[in-house]
């Protein structure tokens, strides 16, 4: 319920989350940080990046400081996934299902029966 936007939330929910906002200001803080990242990454948004970092380099929560020093190290990284189209995605999955045939095989076959299988699928 703390990641969710506003929008998306009921009366009941926005009220319990305003309550526990005034009875934890850090974890309200907290919820405010985190759905700005989930919502960047969502929506792609790019060009937020160096917003999101400086607030939360400069925030009370430690471990806001802490994860947005790690991002920082990977910044281009990471502003290029956020504000490019293409994905590996699709290699990804073919090195993903390479290794599970591989390891439904391991110890029956030798490397020209898994190519088979890779290259002819059942």
């Amino acid at each position: 319920m703390l990641l969710r936007p506003q929008e998306n939330l009921g009366e009941a929910d926005l009220a319990y989350r305003e309550k526990v906002g005034q009875l934890s200001p850090k974890l309200a803080l907290a919820s405010t940080l985190s759905c700005q990242c989930v919502q960047m990454v969502r929506q792609r948004k790019g060009k937020d990046l160096p917003a999101w970092l400086h607030e939360a380099k400069t925030c009370s929560l430690e471990e806001f400081r802490r994860c947005a020093a790690g991002l920082a190290k990977e910044y281009d990284a990471l502003a290029a996934a956020l504000s490019q189209e293409w994905s590996n995605g699709q290699v990804e999955g073919q090195i993903t299902r390479l290794k599970y045939l591989k390891r439904q095989m391991d110890g029956r076959a030798n490397i020209d029966f898994l190519r088979l299988r890779v290259l002819h699928p059942t």
